[in-house]
């Protein structure tokens, strides 16, 4: 006998009831993540309101990687936009106990036609409180010093050809021409003790 599963869709948490925190309040529980999740790396967290929504603008040099901090960071926001049918759809995250905010649920698009699917994180602690983030979007842009590029030039210098063009495929393949730049851009930085 074979056995067939059918996809179900997730359903969000009904009587969940969702506190909605302000965009200081939500940077200021951003900012205590990356200090306790990348110490060591002095982080600008700027956040911007407008009659649109709001977003926060997320700066550093060397550190992590943007890979890195995006996977902490992307639970804060509460707005996605799906390009395929031009429309934004709202997000709910999870805010434990420990004042970190982590994702939620999510109707997606789908029900609209569109190509994003809807999640639903199951509630991760008996104390997690939904929210709505007061963060519409987060943008985060990462800068590699030129001191830590040289030092990855050097490092490279030292693959055989095979382990660099395995490490240049993972890497970002433009604007930078330059392959210590490019390589730079995936390897976290960390600071000698």
């Amino acid at each position: 006998m074979t056995l067939v599963a059918f996809p179900v869709k997730p359903v969000a948490p009904k009587s969940e009831p969702k506190r909605y925190l302000g965009l200081a309040e939500t940077n200021k529980i951003l900012r205590a993540h990356l200090k306790r999740a990348f110490p060591g790396t002095k982080f600008a967290v700027r956040g911007s309101s407008y009659s649109g929504g709001s977003s926060t603008d997320i700066a550093w040099t060397d550190g992590p990687t943007l890979a890195q901090v995006e996977a902490v960071t992307s639970a804060y926001s509460s707005r996605g936009f799906d390009g395929m049918i031009d429309m934004a759809y709202s997000k709910t995250s999870w805010l434990l106990p420990s004042g970190e905010i982590v994702t939620g649920f999510s109707g997606g698009t789908e029900d609209a036609a569109g190509s994003v699917e809807g999640y639903v994180i199951p509630k991760p602690h008996p104390q997690a409180e939904a929210v709505s983030s007061g963060i519409g979007y987060v943008h985060c842009r990462r800068t590699e010093s030129a001191a830590f590029v040289e030092t990855v030039r050097a490092a490279i210098a030292r693959l055989s050809g095979h382990d660099l063009c395995a490490l240049l495929n993972r890497a970002p393949h433009w604007p930078e021409h330059d392959e210590a730049a490019r390589v730079a851009k995936i390897i976290p930085a960390t600071r000698a003790a």
